[in-house]
């Protein structure tokens, strides 16, 4: 679909991100909120690049009930496992939090509990 190009999906997404976090964002769950519309920017923005507005209508077709209760289930974790990572880090063992490396400035580098969530969240992603 002409619309759905890849560049027009990511910036729909961003532009989402950062309207959605400033309106938000004397709000605790201001990251969350923005996260998630980030999220279902994408997927959906993808999936209708993909497959077209048949997603929703057609013979094959799924229910939009079963399509938005799938959707909640992924935000509902994404949301969980970055909620971990503000949390949890406190009761990890020292060498999953200690900062892998810095660079010429000074700057910390990711921990190993870090660089797990990112993959994780990734392969969610993806799967």
């Amino acid at each position: 679909m002409r619309y759905f190009q890849r560049p027009y999906i990511l910036v729909a997404a961003f532009f989402a991100f950062v309207l959605v976090y400033f309106a938000l964002q004397q709000f605790p769950f201001a990251i969350d909120s923005a996260l998630c519309v980030t999220f279902t920017v994408l997927v959906f923005g993808h999936a209708i690049r993909n497959r077209g507005f048949a997603l929703f209508t057609g013979s094959d077709a799924r229910p939009v009930a079963e399509t938005i209760l799938a959707h909640t289930i992924c935000l509902l974790t994404l949301v969980i496992i970055v909620r971990m990572g503000m949390y949890i880090p406190d009761f990890l063992p020292n060498w999953l939090t200690i900062p892998i490396g810095q660079d010429n400035y000074g700057r910390l580098g990711p921990s190993c509990f870090q660089i797990l969530q990112v993959l994780v969240i990734f392969f969610h992603g993806i799967f």
